[in-house]
């Protein structure tokens, strides 16, 4: 579960290492987001000083939400429980995807809620 304050990493191949969220954007009346919710988050940490990127600490920035620490049942009454080791995160500039790849696996649950996403699962 994902709220407000909580740190994010970023999991593509953007400049930017880590954001800490400050809205969660979801459906239900619950404050808090999960994997497949979107965020806005204020960028903390990036990962190189790159000169050409776009993206510097202090910038708000929308974030897909791909994995939380919080366990969740993935498949219901099957047993079986997604767990990762930090809240994982994909950024986004309004609904494309900043980066081109991503490090790991991604859920096959957040695949149709962005088009940008296909080229991920190449």
């Amino acid at each position: 579960m994902v709220y407000p304050e909580t740190n994010v990493f970023i999991v593509d191949n953007s400049n930017v290492k880590e954001v800490r969220c400050v809205h969660v954007y979801n459906q239900s009346s619950n404050n808090f987001g999960s994997t497949g919710s979107f965020i806005i988050g204020v960028i903390t940490k990036l990962k190189k000083n790159n000169l050409k990127s776009t993206q510097k600490r202090g910038d708000l920035v929308k974030v897909l939400i791909v994995f939380t620490r919080k366990e969740k049942n993935n498949i219901k009454g099957s047993g079986i429980f997604v767990k990762a080791p930090k809240n994982f995160g994909i950024l986004f500039d309004k609904k494309i995807a900043v980066g081109s790849r991503c490090k790991g696996v991604l859920p096959i649950k957040i695949k149709p809620l962005v088009p940008s996403l296909l080229n991920f699962f190449i």
